[in-house]
């Protein structure tokens, strides 16, 4: 009777074991997929925040070219 008893324990003891490890590897694969997901915003947001720039970047040349021309304009009146 003691022989089961110990077996039970033993055998409970493993899927205890199992059972912690299995959340231990759930757990470092969801904050391994929480850093790829936080990686890749990063990427996105890097990639905007360069997109918004050479938009600006734009838009400063083509204000400075219609003043040019506006102050040319003037100068030839």
């Amino acid at each position: 009777m003691l022989d089961v008893f110990l077996i039970a324990t033993i055998v409970a003891l493993i899927l205890l074991a199992a059972v912690g490890l299995d959340r231990i590897v759930c757990h470092v694969i969801r904050r391994k997929q929480d850093r790829d997901k936080i990686e890749r915003s990063i990427a996105i947001l890097g990639q905007t925040s360069t997109d918004l720039a050479e938009g600006m970047i734009e838009l400063l040349e083509r204000v400075e070219a219609l003043e040019n021309k506006s102050e040319q304009g003037d100068n030839q009146q």
